[in-house]
């Protein structure tokens, strides 16, 4: 009972692995998207494959397909171009070698392609080292190994190291020669002295090794079948090894071990392939590289002088002389093979007890159509339904029997339910269009809302040289319910302060930049004579800063991105304060002209009465003590001034035109302000 529910899970996970590779590659890839647990159940159904294929004393032929749905499924993952779906499904290195030993003989192609896409330099180093020092591990630990699971051990690390180097991409092998040596020696060791003193341990007296009459009939509880099939998978992996090797002087380092007991067993002679023969005699009976892996032993045994040779020789008289896959050993084994190949019997019966009687379908069908015709189906495939009447299954149909015991733990997609691919829910957005489809305009207002904000960060960026502004507020003159301005509160010191530090910062920038551009940056250098020099000395004054803060300030500006918009500010700002000096000068010229008109045309005072225009007619009188100027009241005379203004003064002060400049400047900042807000708000 406890195996039948370790089996369940793993049937479930293979059922799935065969539903998916019936679907289309779209469907594929959104039915994994919509359920991440997918790729779990499918690496679950690998490992459970893999360790079938490998533990097993002969390789599981029924499940082929089943390797070949893992194999299709991945390979159409990796077409798509992305193999970060496909990573999902073999998340592991562990898994890639599952996948390496699951898939079957005739995907070989395939799955090198797989892994050349998901394999790199580092992951192949990872899992050569780790498959090297398991091999390493059972030789140190062998005194503690138990004798009758040690061929087992050795048997499944052989498969899987073989499985896995068949398939791995060679220029990703070529880079690690250096750990295929060691491992090819650890190898060759354990098959000529390991294997043969298992043998003797689990043989009756302990002196010989394994017969030819004990290996006449095997069985699959004796120790014999898993030695001899240990011996085989042994045998296949140095094969792989010692041709991964070939062209390099490692190839007689791994095997000069073998070398040598080959010399005294062929001196001694009474030898049979595979029971107590030397791998490099094994690998002459039974390997097609033999003819090569000779020539690159005579060749390197020639060249380092070597007293090898003869071996080699001999070696290649017995395997031209003795045919390929002879002795008692692979004879046991071919009639083991023999014997379990399923019985042409078997196969005609099982599809005949599997069979559904479609009277019992269609009565059942007629009772309970709300089941549906495919589902009923899949109930009565079922090994428990089999045999049985339509009123039984009606019965049981009704009492709520239907369902087997493992769908109380676990009654969803991943149970013995048919998959049906239209029940898949596709997003809208792949009917109608693109994903990543927008409207143009749309589009257009985010480029332009970008743009702005950019051009908004640009123009915020520090410059000591620029006016002070206010940013998102329009001034308004505060009046109060007469109509008159109101007066400005009172601001706190905190905040005077804080103008007064933010304009001395301004001011020392102002004139460090200045000094920058008139003399460069020689005048911040950090030697004693430019300290000591006068421009430094009036630059201290100015700026009030020592000579360590003015050279750190040049080595900031040194690395400020910024610096050439800086220093041609700088410039500029020389270039307006000349060009404003000389315009004040024209205009303290022009009002000392004005100023002295005006004392030709108006005469002395005359009293409280103001001034009197010269010319004037003598009819008007003074306006008073205010200062206002007087105007003739009968008179006609022509040198009467239209400029005249009442009030106070006379109206042409330079605090009234400093007044009105700043005005007009606010409102034309108030003016561009407002714009700037109206434009955000209608795009």
């Amino acid at each position: 009972m406890a195996a039948d529910n370790a089996l369940g899970p793993a049937q479930d996970s293979h059922h799935l692995v065969h539903s998916l590779a019936r679907l289309s590659t779209s469907d594929l890839v959104r039915f994994t998207l919509q359920k991440p647990d997918v790729a779990r159940v499918f690496a679950a159904s690998l490992h459970q494959l893999a360790v079938e294929a490998a533990s097993s004393p002969l390789p599981n032929v029924n499940e082929q397909q089943l390797g070949k749905s893992h194999v299709d499924i991945l390979a159409r993952l990796i077409e798509r171009g992305d193999p970060s779906l496909a990573r999902k499904f073999v998340p592991t290195q562990g898994s890639l070698v599952d996948l390496a030993v699951a898939a079957p003989a005739d995907t070989t192609a395939a799955v090198a392609a797989i892994l050349e896409r998901l394999l790199d330099a580092t992951s192949v180093k990872e899992i050569v080292s780790g498959l090297s020092a398991q091999f390493s591990g059972l030789v140190s630990t062998q005194d503690q190994q138990d004798a009758a699971t040690l061929p087992s051990v050795i048997r499944t690390l052989a498969r899987l190291s073989s499985a896995f180097l068949r398939v791995c991409p060679a220029r990703l092998l070529k880079g690690n020669v250096a750990l295929l040596q060691p491992w090819a020696r650890t190898c060759v060791q354990i098959y000529d002295k390991i294997l043969p003193q298992v043998a003797r341990t689990l043989s009756r007296d302990g002196t010989t090794i394994l017969s030819e009459p004990d290996s006449l009939n095997l069985e699959a509880q004796e120790w014999q079948l898993h030695w001899l099939t240990c011996r085989v998978d042994l045998l296949q992996l140095v094969s792989i090894l010692l041709e991964y090797l070939r062209g390099s002087s490692k190839l007689v380092d791994a095997s000069r071990e073998s070398l040598a007991d080959t010399e005294m067993l062929l001196k001694k002679g009474g030898f049979s392939t595979l029971l107590n023969s030397t791998v490099l005699l094994d690998l002459a009976a039974t390997s097609e590289s033999w003819p090569s892996l000779r020539s690159e032993l005579s060749s390197s045994v020639t060249s380092k002088k070597g007293h090898n040779n003869g071996t080699i020789a001999s070696v290649d008289t017995l395997a031209t002389l003795v045919p390929k896959f002879t002795g008692a050993a692979w004879d046991a084994l071919q009639r083991y093979v023999a014997s379990q190949a399923p019985s042409p019997a078997k196969e005609i019966q099982e599809p005949a007890a599997s069979s559904i009687s479609e009277d019992v379908l269609a009565s059942v069908d007629s009772i309970l159509p709300h089941y549906g015709m495919d589902r009923l189906r899949v109930i009565l495939s079922r090994p428990s339904f089999a045999g049985q009447n339509a009123e039984l299954v009606i019965q049981r149909l009704l009492e709520g029997d239907e369902a087997p015991s493992l769908v109380k733990s676990r009654a969803n997609l991943f149970g013995d339910f048919a998959f049906d691919p239209s029940t898949i829910v596709q997003p809208k957005l792949a009917r109608s269009g693109k994903v990543d489809e927008l409207a143009p305009e749309l589009k257009a207002a985010i480029i332009a809302r970008a743009e702005a904000a950019d051009e908004e960060e640009a123009g915020e960026e520090w410059n000591p040289f620029a006016p002070a502004r206010t940013v998102g507020v329009e001034d308004e003159l505060d009046l109060d319910n007469d109509g008159r301005e109101r007066t400005a509160p009172r601001r706190t010191t905190d905040d005077d302060e804080e103008d007064d530090e933010e304009e001395e910062a301004r001011m020392r920038e102002r004139v460090l930049l200045r000094h920058y551009v008139q003399h460069g940056s020689s005048a911040f250098s950090a030697d004693a004579s430019t300290r000591r020099s006068d421009g430094r000395q009036r630059l201290k004054q100015e700026a009030g800063m020592s000579d360590d803060l003015i050279e750190s300030w040049a080595v900031m500006l040194d690395r400020n991105p910024r610096k050439d918009r800086l220093l041609a500010a700088a410039s500029q700002s020389a270039l307006d304060d000349q060009l404003a000096s000389r315009i004040s000068r024209n205009v303290s010229e022009a009002e000392d002209d004005d100023d002295g008109s005006q004392q030709r045309q108006w005469g002395p005072d005359r009293g409280r009465g103001g001034r009197i225009l010269r010319g004037a007619s003598r009819g008007g009188r003074g306006g008073g003590g205010r200062g206002g100027s007087a105007s003739g009241g009968g008179g006609s005379g022509s040198g009467q001034s239209k400029n005249a203004t009442r009030g106070r003064g006379t109206g042409n002060s330079g605090t009234d035109r400093s007044a009105k400049q700043k005005e007009k400047a606010g409102n034309k900042a108030r003016q561009r302000g407002h714009d700037k807000k109206m434009a955000r708000v209608n795009p």
